[in-house]
């Protein structure tokens, strides 16, 4: 996730270079080609355009005002992928945020091959350009933020945090350092290699977002609540078959991972679930407490009595003695040896351990 900015001579034009995608790279929306996609291609032809001419300049010849035109549109084709990165597509297209970054285009080819420079109409065009390139900037870099903390999974939450982070890191050196150093400074001498390096590190930060969007696309989570409610009820059940009906928990080694392979759902659904709708902590503590609840039952059975404590915890899941000890005493409030000398001493005048006896 890298961006980067425009050339001093105009208004400070920052890029974001991550491009993703809801549901498939190429994936075609009613025979369109999905946005994001689009975009980030678009994007990254400014990008490249804005590198050859801040590198090259006028040795490129009658292609360097072609190539200055393209780079002005960097700003207004990375806010367009980044609300492709961190929106719901609906139900239908909105069309007034491309006709918004095709006018700039326009006006900046205008403000670019105009002559009378003094003209006040082209003055006031020219702000009207930075402004809006501007804002389009801030909301950028605010457009990550939308929908934190609802029920967002965590590595969503990184993602967009991360995002958000590089792009105000980006800004903060093109506009506070670059732009806003004194013309004859070494700064300024080196902006535009610098804002040229940024640029290919966006490229690079485009096709993170790519690959990162494809593995997690956003239809995934941003769903109706109602729907995830009831969605986590159904799960959880199927969650608890697997751990207690199918004694899951015996595993050692047993991960989120693979408990969510093995019902064909992501991750984040099922740490969300657990934390959720069963109401545990977090998967290790809703394991060991159905490891827990088989061991106390084996330490009360007097036919498993020539077991050591030790071959217990282990073939109730536990990895070793010492978090076994820990985990029962933290739960019960006694060691597991204490345990079972009380349900010994308690036997013959309880049937505490009547259904697990084996009498």
């Amino acid at each position: 996730m890298n961006f980067w900015m425009f050339d001093a001579h105009r208004s400070p034009e920052g890029i974001k270079a991550m491009h993703g995608k809801g549901r498939a790279v190429l994936a075609v929306d009613e025979g369109r080609t999905n946005d994001a996609t689009l975009y980030g291609v678009l994007f990254a032809g400014a990008a490249t355009a804005f590198c050859l001419h801040t590198l090259m300049g006028a040795r490129l010849g009658a292609a360097s005002p072609v190539l200055a035109i393209i780079g002005d549109a960097t700003c207004g084709w990375s806010w367009l992928v980044v609300r492709a990165l961190f929106r719901q597509p609906g139900p239908q297209r909105q069309w007034w945020p491309l006709v918004l970054v095709i006018t700039m285009v326009a006006l900046g080819a205008v403000l670019r091959l105009g002559d009378d420079t003094n003209s006040p109409l082209l003055r006031m065009a020219d702000n009207a350009e930075a402004l809006t390139s501007s804002a389009l900037l801030l909301i950028a870099a605010i457009e990550p933020l939308r929908g934190i903390g609802h029920a967002l999974p965590r590595h969503e939450m990184r993602f967009r945090f991360g995002f958000a982070a590089t792009y105000m890191v980006m800004l903060a050196i093109a506009v506070l350092w670059i732009d806003g150093a004194p013309e004859e400074s070494a700064t300024a001498r080196l902006g535009g290699a610098v804002k040229a390096l940024c640029a290919l590190a966006s490229l690079t930060g485009m096709g993170f977002a790519i690959w990162y969007r494809a593995r997690h696309p956003i239809e995934d989570f941003v769903k109706d609540k109602r729907r995830t409610h009831a969605d986590d009820h159904e799960l959880g059940a199927r969650i608890l078959h697997i751990i207690r009906g199918e004694q899951a928990f015996a595993q050692p080694d047993l991960k989120v991972a693979e408990l969510a392979r093995q019902l064909g759902e992501p991750e984040y659904k099922i740490s969300r679930c657990i934390t959720g709708t069963l109401g545990f902590r977090n998967f290790n503590q809703m394991a060991n407490v159905f490891r827990l609840e088989e061991a106390k039952r084996k330490l009360a059975d007097p036919a498993l009595d020539h077991l050591p404590i030790l071959t217990i915890a282990l073939d109730c899941g536990f990895g070793s003695i010492g978090p076994f000890n820990r985990f029962f005493k933290l739960e019960t409030g006694i060691t597991p040896k204490h345990f079972r000398r009380s349900m010994r001493l308690a036997a013959p005048d309880s049937d505490r351990c009547g259904p697990h006896s084996g009498r």
